[in-house]
């Protein structure tokens, strides 16, 4: 049986455990004010004059109502740890997510990053705790990651630029030898060498991409 991802939640978890504590302190609190109850319990004291039924009577009478007492007291214990536990469940549910909200915020925004957007920013603002520097240390790993990628992307536009140059001079020999119809060996073996260096510094520029490029993180399509 697959367990609901709700059940999975750290605010779930956090919502049982104070729950949990509630409920051992209530316990606690109502097992003292019980304990001190019955040690505490007056003494049956002697019948005022004239009571009827005598001594007997009024000791049973006193007994009951002293234990009826005792009996209201613990039922409204039981009734007030009741209401505390079902507040402050409540209570710490919605607390609990309110603080995880900034969580919420980064794996939110995580799902969404791409290469292609590295501009949002989480921005909380809080309190210096453990949930505010998450959510810094989130947005300045965003900072480095964009910095990183608009780097890269001035890096190969750069690099596109430097590959056009050898590339069209090239082009612009082979063309200029075809269209010569008195082209002799020394114009083919010029050619060549314009060509050689040409490919020479493809070569050169491409080695340096390899190189470059493994500084810079993987663009996720």
């Amino acid at each position: 049986m697959r367990i609901p991802a709700f059940f999975k939640t750290i605010r779930l978890r956090l919502t049982l455990w104070y729950s949990g504590i509630l409920i051992v302190l209530m316990l606690v609190l109502l097992a003292g004010i019980n304990l001190a109850m019955v040690g505490s319990r007056p003494r049956v004291p002697e019948p005022p004059t004239g009571f009827p039924g005598g001594d007997p009577y009024w000791r049973e009478t006193f007994t009951q109502e002293r234990d009826r007492n005792l009996t209201n007291l613990r039922n409204y214990s039981l009734i007030g740890i009741g209401a505390i536990l079902i507040v402050g469940a409540v209570g710490g549910y919605i607390i609990s997510g309110m603080m995880l909200k900034p969580i919420d915020r980064v794996s939110s925004l995580a799902a969404r990053i791409s290469h292609t957007n590295l501009k949002e920013r989480i921005n909380h603002q809080g309190p210096e705790d453990e949930v505010k520097r998450l959510s810094d240390t989130f947005d300045d790993m965003l900072e480095r990651l964009d910095g990183a990628f608009q780097s890269q992307k001035r890096y190969l536009q750069d690099a596109s630029h430097e590959l056009k140059t050898p590339i069209a001079t090239a082009q612009t020999n082979i063309e200029v030898l075809e269209m010569d119809e008195n082209a002799d060996l020394s114009d083919y073996k010029h050619t060549t060498e314009v060509v050689k260096r040409s490919l020479d510094r493809l070569d050169s520029l491409s080695q340096g991409l390899v190189v470059s490029r493994s500084g810079f993180p993987s663009p996720r399509e």
